[in-house]
This record gives structure tokens, C-alpha cells and sequence, in this order.
């Protein structure tokens, strides 16, 4: 009996393991649409269902909304995602796989810095509560637009990347000094959110010259320094494991402009070099994961006994 629940205990374990379900990150530089850009030259997407197609969009990648305290509203992994293509009329949620030809629709979003030929663009949008039809206006609230996908981090990778044009700078107080009479120093903070299994990384602005391994320009690219920032952040601690990937904006509406917060972004990459600053946190085991360790120990341990008994 014995036995048996140890071999139990064992598969358990086994299946928890990320080695189970390993599976590679795709399409993080958003070329694998199959999305022929052409037809909107002649035809509204609205027209077009492949336009709305979350699969044929951005294969790989599931969409969702939340709530400001976290709560998902919507999510779609398969079929049609509204607002794809071109903002609503209304303050929906919207998503844009953008195209870097302006000359091709929607020629609203900047295009500039990004490689390749296509990046996406998420932007928040506000949810109404249809529960009870007699109150006029509809109660609402704001909701977060955000791309996820779940996959296994590189076994090799220290760093993640994001190339984004979603940043700001702001000002930090530091000590006066002759240096710096107005005790101040520019600091670039991240206008958009990345994160693995729910838990932020500490991202930074960073020179992808400093990451070779990952940084292959081709004869004719721009030089790094006239394309949109990367940034990079700390995974070492996740190495290896499986995780979702979410990328999204800051929740709610811009302070200054009163805008829905939106962010627009491309080439996410995993590479070997390190990046300083904290690793993106790992979460405590689960009751179930520590529960079967727990009496594994306790099978491999009563298992030990009886041999030591059978061999006195």
C-alpha cells in the first residue's frame, strides 16, 4: 500500500514539474500574422472577419480584460476579439496589430523605431454593468487591456526584453551638491506592465548593444539608437520554468492627458545576459505541491525502514 502511494506521490510531482508541460514562447516579435494587410487598402475591416481573428492576428497569443483590482472580465484565446483593428466608437477596450507602412490602414499609430512589420498596441477602454436595464446612465468602470501567452522561460535566459516606445521620464530627489545645484537627477520609468504569473519585473531601460547574443542587426537596419528603447529586467529566478507571460498597460486612465492608458510594443526576447536589479518574484509553493512532497518524504522514509527491518 505503501509502495503504491509513494509511486503516486512520485507521478504527482512528476507532472507538476515544468519538464511536463514545456513549451516554447511564440510569435514575441508579432510576425507570425497571416493577416493579409492589402485588404484594407479597398474593404472596412469591419467587412473582414479575418480582421477580428485572434489566431489569424496574433497567433500565440490570448487577449483578455480586467478590472481595476485584478478580476478578468473577458478573455478570448480562440475566435473574434472586438476592436481589433480600429477604435470603437465607444470607450470599448481596444487591440491593433499595427503595420510599420503608413501608407497602409490604420495609419492613426506612430510606426516609427519598430523592425519587422508588424508591433501591437493595447489601450484600456471602460466596461458597463447592463444588470439592471432601468438605471440610466449605465454604471461603469475601467477596464485593463492585456496580451498573455504561457510558455517555458529559456534554461539559459537571465534577462527578458521589450522593445517599447511606452515610457516616460520623471525627476528623483538626490542630495545638492556644486554638481547639482537643483537636486535633481532624470529617471526613465516604464509606462507599461510585464509581467510572469501575475508578479511584475523590475524593468529597466537598457542599450540592446549590451545584449549580443540577442542583438543581430542586418545590413540596411537602423542603428539601435534611432529605433524604440528596449528595456530588460531580472529573471534568473524563473529559469526554466513554465509561466504566463502578460503584457498590458498601467491600469486605468492617464493622469495628464485623461486618456485611456495605452502602450504599443514589439521583439520580447530572452537572453543569456545578466540584467542588475531584483528578479521578477517567484510565488511559495502551493498547499497540493508541499502536501505531496511532504508525504513522498514520508513514503520514501517508511520504505527505508522496512528494508532496514527485512534486512536485520
Amino acid at each position: 500500500m505503501m509502495r503504491m502511494f509513494k509511486k503516486m506521490a512520485l507521478l504527482s510531482l512528476a507532472c507538476l514539474a515544468p519538464a511536463c508541460h514545456a513549451r516554447e514562447f511564440q510569435n514575441l516579435d508579432f510576425e507570425g500574422t497571416t493577416f493579409d494587410f492589402e485588404l484594407l487598402v479597398d474593404n472596412h475591416p469591419y467587412s473582414i472577419d479575418a480582421a477580428y481573428d485572434i489566431q489569424t492576428m496574433i497567433p500565440g497569443w490570448s487577449l483578455r480584460t480586467e478590472t481595476e483590482d485584478g478580476k478578468i472580465w473577458g478573455e478570448r484565446t480562440l475566435g473574434q476579439w472586438g476592436n481589433f483593428l480600429l477604435p470603437s466608437l465607444d470607450d470599448s477596450p481596444r487591440t491593433l496589430l499595427g503595420h510599420i507602412d503608413p501608407s497602409l490602414p490604420p495609419g492613426w499609430i506612430s510606426t516609427d523605431g519598430y523592425q519587422g512589420e508588424h508591433f501591437l498596441s493595447l489601450e484600456n477602454g471602460r466596461g458597463y454593468d447592463f444588470s439592471d436595464p432601468e438605471i440610466y446612465p449605465l454604471p461603469n468602470f475601467l477596464l485593463t487591456s492585456v496580451a498573455f501567452q504561457t510558455g517555458t522561460v529559456p534554461n539559459e535566459a537571465k534577462s527578458v526584453l521589450i522593445q517599447t516606445n511606452s515610457w516616460d521620464l520623471t525627476y528623483e530627489q538626490v542630495e545638492v551638491t556644486p554638481e547639482n545645484p537643483w537636486g535633481e537627477i532624470e529617471v526613465a520609468v516604464p509606462g507599461f506592465r510585464l509581467l510572469f504569473n501575475g508578479f511584475d519585473v523590475d524593468a529597466q531601460l537598457v542599450s540592446i548593444a549590451d545584449y549580443p547574443d540577442v542583438y543581430n542587426p542586418l545590413p540596411g537596419d537602423s542603428d539601435h539608437t534611432q529605433q524604440n528603447a528596449y528595456w530588460a529586467a531580472n529573471i534568473e529566478s524563473i529559469t526554466g520554468l513554465e509561466r504566463e507571460l502578460a503584457i498590458q498597460p498601467p491600469a486605468g486612465i492617464h493622469p495628464w492627458t485623461l486618456d485611456f492608458n495605452a502602450i504599443s510594443f514589439d521583439n520580447i526576447l530572452f537572453s543569456t545576459m545578466p540584467t542588475a536589479g531584483r528578479s521578477v518574484r517567484v510565488p511559495e509553493p502551493s498547499a497540493a505541491l508541499m502536501a505531496i512532497a511532504v508525504f513522498s518524504a514520508i513514503a520514501s522514509a517508511r520504505s527505508s525502514r522496512e528494508l532496514l527491518v527485512g534486512s536485520a
